[in-house]
């Protein structure tokens, strides 16, 4: 089987395991299987498919965001809603946003920032800067001894990373 094939065969499974292990507040659940395992052990060689599949996230994220955007307009007349507590449960009972949360899973899954954890593991090298609180950093400390993520933000700036320095770990073809 291709590297490439493997890479995809483990990512679908990985994302599987993340599916039915979320809603976790640290990391390790989502690390632990044998998929993400099988990805690292991959080696830097698949650092060009981590970035194809960061741009494909993006992408995908980004046209849910238009989705997600025109389903507010619709439950509350503006899309700057929050969802947290009452708004949460009040868009919850539309339909379209229950399709939405489905395909927006099934599409893109929730590896996410989860990337930055296989590049580094694979690249001790690999880090993204944190910056102090209000930033606007992607990676900011929001109190002692947290961070808070931008996820999106995140992505970018580990394909940046991906694009400024994977030569010096993959071979040009």
């Amino acid at each position: 089987m291709a590297l490439e094939d493997k890479f995809n065969q483990a990512v679908s499974e990985w994302r599987e395991h993340c599916k039915n292990n979320s809603f976790h507040s640290v990391i390790s659940p989502y690390l632990d299987c044998e998929a993400y395992r099988n990805i690292i052990a991959m080696g830097p060689a698949i650092l060009p498919l981590i970035r194809d599949q960061l741009k494909k996230e993006i992408e995908i994220g980004a046209k849910y965001e238009t989705e997600l955007k025109r389903i507010k307009i619709k439950v509350f007349g503006t899309d700057s809603v929050k969802l947290c507590f009452g708004n949460y449960d009040k868009i919850r009972e539309d339909a379209e946003y229950n399709q939405y949360t489905e395909c927006r899973e099934e599409s893109i899954g929730n590896a996410g920032f989860k990337w930055c954890y296989a590049i580094k593991t694979i690249v001790p090298e690999f880090g993204l800067p944190i910056g102090e609180k209000d930033s606007g950093a992607p990676i900011e400390k929001v109190a002692q001894g947290f961070i808070g993520l931008k996820v999106d933000d995140v992505q970018k700036a580990t394909i940046k990373w991906l694009d400024d320095n994977m030569s010096k770990y993959v071979p040009a073809h």
